[in-house]
């Protein structure tokens, strides 16, 4: 899938598409001018997979969820068992199938030259992949979403998310543009001011990235000797998610599989999704102009 160029100086641009360990950050207009922002939100966040939601907020047959996906929004529904369900707008009643088809709207059922079939939802791809929903905001010419994350499912895999619960949310509005948050995530330059603690945890220039070949980016950075996790102090009061799969873990929990043989890549792991498919379980709906058809999910 191919995009309209971002609107920035492609000579501005040179510097950050070299390669890793030569390359400079993006400039300035990038994070501050607002056509650049809608370029990144029309293409970027709706123009490809994005995760959405996770699947415990829809855990039952009809069950429903409106969320945004760049310019416009999607209506998650869990259609898989649901019987004698309905989508209803609340505001004019105009009732929908649960796969989009427009049902009823009250005053056009005689209304000459008006056709429910080009008045539906169009339906958009869906995959739930760990416990996360993915849309595919472009209709379906983004490819296969398990395809582009194989390689991040051999790392999250042994971990099983999906099993995991929210116990806690918090929420910040962050007066910054979004790219500053998640490079910021990404480097350790500024853990030794920022975070001294953590330093005395894991070395701040220790580790590696992963070698990715999708949609996504991430990482590992070594623990000091001592040192059971990424806390303050170093030490866990975890327990074991789960017994008895020694097999296929060593003895800190993680996957046998790593970026350095004969040891296990440490606790801290840092990878941002940009796949294990429940086809059919939930779809995704959105008003305007038709798109793909492929039932199914949650971009980076």
């Amino acid at each position: 899938m191919t995009f309209a160029p971002a609107p920035l100086d492609r000579a501005e641009l040179e510097a950050a598409l070299r390669p890793f360990g030569e390359s400079r950050m993006l400039p300035r207009n990038a994070y501050v001018d607002p056509d650049v922002f809608a370029w990144e939100q029309r293409h970027f966040f709706g123009g490809g997979w994005l995760c959405v939601a996770r699947s415990d907020q829809l855990p039952e047959p009809g069950d429903q969820r409106a969320e945004a996906t760049g310019p416009g929004g999607v209506l998650l529904v869990r259609g898989e068992g649901a019987q004698g369900q309905a989508i209803i707008c609340p505001y004019h009643a105009w009732t929908y199938s649960l796969e989009g088809e427009l049902r009823a709207a009250a005053g056009f059922r005689r209304q000459p030259g008006f056709d429910f079939g080009q008045w539906g939802l169009p339906q958009l791809p869906v995959t739930e992949w760990h416990g996360l929903v993915f849309v595919d905001s472009s209709g379906g010419q983004s490819g296969s979403l398990t395809d582009a994350l194989a390689k991040l499912d051999e790392l999250v895999a042994p971990y099983e998310p999906e099993r995991l619960v929210t116990a806690g949310r918090h929420s910040y509005d962050s007066a910054a543009n979004w790219k500053i948050l998640t490079e910021n995530y990404h480097e350790c330059y500024h853990c030794p001011s920022i975070h001294p603690e953590l330093c005395r945890v894991s070395p701040p220039k220790s580790g590696e990235n992963y070698a990715a070949d999708g949609a996504w980016i991430g990482g590992w950075m070594d623990l000091r000797e001592g040192m059971a996790t990424m806390s303050l102090d170093g030490s866990s009061g975890g327990v074991p998610l789960r017994t008895g799969r020694r097999a296929s873990r060593c003895s800190a929990g993680c996957p046998r599989r790593t970026p350095r043989p004969g040891r296990c890549h440490p606790p801290r792991t840092r990878c941002t999704p940009t796949s294990r498919p429940s086809p059919g379980a939930t779809s995704a709906s959105r008003s305007g102009a038709a798109s793909g058809s492929e039932a199914g999910s949650v971009g980076a």
